[in-house]
């Protein structure tokens, strides 16, 4: 890819860094929004992705595995998502770890 291209794309990707966060700041639904400001919500979705891509990509995550006998055998805290997701957190897991898994579930 040229130097050209390159740019274009990272003025682009800008642009729509600018768009999602009038949307986010406006108090809209990403849909009203779109409808007010004439933004195609297809577009606005695919460039939203993206940007948490981007963003997922940026963030240190690093997940150290726990001798077997340290791990508690009940969680001190269990998170479940609506998908059935569930992390238990024992007592005595550092914050750095906890930080980690906080950052990966956001992605």
């Amino acid at each position: 890819m040229d130097k050209v291209t390159l740019v274009k794309r990272e003025i682009a990707a800008s642009k729509w860094e600018e768009r999602i966060g009038a949307c986010r700041k406006s108090g809209l639904s990403a849909a009203a929004w779109c409808r007010e400001n004439g933004v195609d919500p297809k577009s606005y979705y695919y460039h939203l992705r993206k940007l948490r891509e981007k963003v997922c990509e940026q963030l240190p995550v690093a997940i150290a595995s726990l001798p077997e006998q340290s791990i508690a055998p009940t969680a001190a805290i269990t998170v479940r998502d609506t998908s059935g997701l569930t992390v238990g957190i024992s007592d005595g897991t550092s914050p750095e770890a906890i930080a980690a898994v906080i950052r990966a579930l956001k992605c």
